[in-house]
């Protein structure tokens, strides 16, 4: 199951996504935001050129200024200067490595987490760095060849977890506190068990979120669902959600603003263009999951929170779309190939897909 997964995310994905990240639309939608502070002017990607060929599936936008990126052949991207240049800061000995997810607090440190599957790195991995990507340590490794890791999560700068496929019939959750330094796998016996082919998608580093206490993850296969735990992952409960489940469908992103308000994107890859149940929102802090009144465009493989507005952004291969009032309906940007995204707290969102692939949306005026 997890080497046909990563099949899917790593091949057959790739090719699908490819056809659609040709062009990076210049269209604008024109917002009028209800009772909250959101943007006024019109949304455009402005594409900020990284001179990498790699497909990136892991970014993270510190500031307008500060963004980390990372993909395929072990490649990691960073920038202080909002994109004019990019250093290489790539893990020594990582060419066989595809980096899925990457969390940045600074220009000086990050976490980097890699998936199982290729020929010469067969374990999932997490990398650490203190002195922006001078050096590099490594401190977890999967063990265990039925894992599969799917993303990470850092509620405070120390404080971070990571989730992996079911083993043994459960989720498998790793935590942080220090950092990213040093990680302890935790006593699952308090995560409901997973459904028979149920997974988590290792798409775009969003498929976990982290605020306060509270983590929450997104599924799919048989079932869509977002397991949440108000105890820092000691215990658990699951429930479903609305987006369409499949083979190669689910929730590929689950994102809480707070502890109440939070989102759930996904789709099928094998439908990439289907706005069908792609997408749900709940404020009961995810005790029931309510479909959006409008749906994104499509697929959407990641997503973000834009600060503590009520504005979300969804990213896939088919376009991007945000949302002015919770998630309760969606409006498109454009019809661009992007694979996922990141927002900072001073209102830029970075954006990134394949062949080295990044565009800005700002979201301040004089941005």
């Amino acid at each position: 199951m997890r080497r046909h997964r990563l099949s899917i995310h790593a091949t057959r994905a790739a090719a699908l996504l490819g056809a659609a990240a040709c062009v990076v639309a210049a269209a604008s939608v024109p917002l009028a935001a209800p009772a909250v502070a959101a943007p006024t002017l019109p949304l455009t990607w402005v594409p900020v050129p990284t001179g990498s060929p790699e497909d990136f599936r892991g970014v993270d936008a510190v500031s307008r200024d500060v963004v980390w990126v990372a993909g395929t052949h072990g490649q990691v991207l960073r920038t202080v200067n909002a994109g004019r240049t990019w250093d290489n800061v790539s893990p020594p000995g990582a060419d066989a490595v595809y980096f899925r997810d990457i969390e940045a607090t600074s220009s000086r440190h990050a976490v980097l987490m890699s998936v199982s599957g290729s020929e010469t790195q067969a374990a999932g991995r997490v990398w650490v760095t203190d002195d922006g990507g001078a050096t590099w340590a490594s401190p977890l490794a999967t063990t265990d060849p039925r894992s599969f890791f799917d993303c990470l999560a850092f509620a405070l700068p120390n404080r971070g977890y990571l989730v992996g496929d079911p083993v043994d019939g459960r989720f498998e959750f790793y935590v942080t506190g220090d950092a990213g330094h040093h990680w302890t796998k935790a006593d699952t016996s308090g995560v409901p068990p997973a459904v028979d082919g149920e997974f988590g998608f290792a798409a775009g580093g969003t498929c976990m979120s982290a605020v306060g206490s509270t983590v929450s993850f997104g599924t799919g296969g048989t079932v869509s669902r977002v397991f949440r735990s108000v105890d820092a992952g000691r215990t658990w409960v699951a429930q479903p959600t609305p987006v369409v489940p499949g083979p190669s469908a689910g929730v590929f992103a689950a994102q809480f603003r707070d502890e109440r308000n939070g989102i759930a994107v996904g789709g099928d890859i094998d439908a990439l263009g289907s706005p069908a149940h792609t997408a749900a929102y709940t404020d009961n802090g995810g005790q029931t999951w309510q479909e959006s009144r409008s749906m994104p465009g499509g697929l959407r493989t990641a997503a973000a929170w834009v600060s503590v507005l009520r504005v979300a952004i969804a990213v896939g291969p088919t376009g991007s779309d945000i949302s002015l009032d919770a998630g309760r309906s969606w409006r498109q940007i454009d019809t661009g190939g992007w694979t996922t995204l990141s927002c900072a707290p001073d209102l830029a969102c970075y954006g990134v897909g394949l062949a080295g692939k990044a565009s800005r949306l700002s979201l301040a005026l004089g941005s």
